[in-house]
């Protein structure tokens, strides 16, 4: 079991009373707690490789939800920002799955290691209703491998390189925004009975990494190039209301970004 505090900015949400006197409505927020049950097993394939399988469980509680209102909110899912509402320690909310991995040790220039998660992540607001929260993909699957050649160019050692990183993951969950109230008041209003219904397409990425690590005399060199969202896929970060439009946007993660650096070592 573990607690946890909260994000600072919200023990310093305030609001004015009648009488102007400001008041910080959370400065006695407790911390969210949770109980962990993992069940785990490993095998060894071999000197260099080993399969493992994961199963576990996280029960949480005195997670923080509106205190004078029934509604969706917990800060289960927030990204950023600070709730200006009084809160309380009464959301509640689960994480379940399992995860399988196979990992391969650097042999003869070669590792990997690949892993699958199939999981299940609910929450309840103070209105008690059991919902996805945010971050409910449902699925998960990375894949890391890497290539390593040695060379000898002039009488110095070369180690050529060569990594890739993949990542599927189901996409996260968002509310339904209300269009009509959204023009009424100028700015996103979302549906709050309908918290985190849709969800996303799927996540996708790939990286790749380029080097070429040289022994000199005195120092170590290594020229690398790194390439982060190689298929420039465009992945949904999320959805917001355009005022100036009067129509629902989307708005992505990064693009393609190339990284050319130089690192030396003593």
């Amino acid at each position: 079991q573990h607690s946890q505090i909260q994000p600072l900015g919200i023990y310093f949400s305030q609001n004015t009373d009648q009488f102007g006197n400001i008041n910080l409505i959370n400065k006695n927020l407790g911390f969210s707690k949770a109980r962990h049950y993992v069940l785990s097993f490993d095998h060894t394939i071999n000197k260099y490789a080993k399969f493992k399988t994961e199963i576990y469980y996280q029960d949480l509680f005195n997670i923080p939800v509106s205190a004078n209102k029934m509604n969706s909110f917990s800060t289960i899912n927030l990204i950023n920002g600070y709730p200006s509402d009084s809160l309380s320690n009464k959301g509640t909310g689960s994480n379940k799955g399992i995860e399988f991995s196979l990992d391969k040790s650097l042999n003869k220039g070669f590792y990997y290691l690949a892993s699958v998660s199939i999981y299940d992540s609910k929450y309840k607001g103070s209105d008690g209703f059991s919902r996805n929260t945010k971050w409910n993909g449902q699925t998960a699957f990375t894949l890391t491998a890497g290539r390593e050649l040695e060379v000898q160019r002039k009488g110095k050692q070369k180690i050529l390189g060569f990594n890739i990183k993949m990542i599927r993951a189901g996409g996260f969950r968002e509310t339904p925004i209300n269009t009509e109230a959204s023009k009424a008041k100028g700015e996103t209003v979302n549906y709050d009975n309908r918290a985190f219904e849709n969800q996303i397409p799927a996540y996708f990425r790939t990286d790749i990494r380029l080097s070429m690590k040289t022994n000199h005399k005195k120092f170590v060199g290594t020229l690398s190039l790194d390439i982060q969202n190689l298929t420039n896929r465009k992945n949904i970060y999320g959805r917001f209301y355009d005022a100036r439009t009067s129509s629902v946007k989307t708005y992505y993660q990064t693009s393609l970004i190339p990284v050319l650096s130089y690192k030396v070592e003593f």
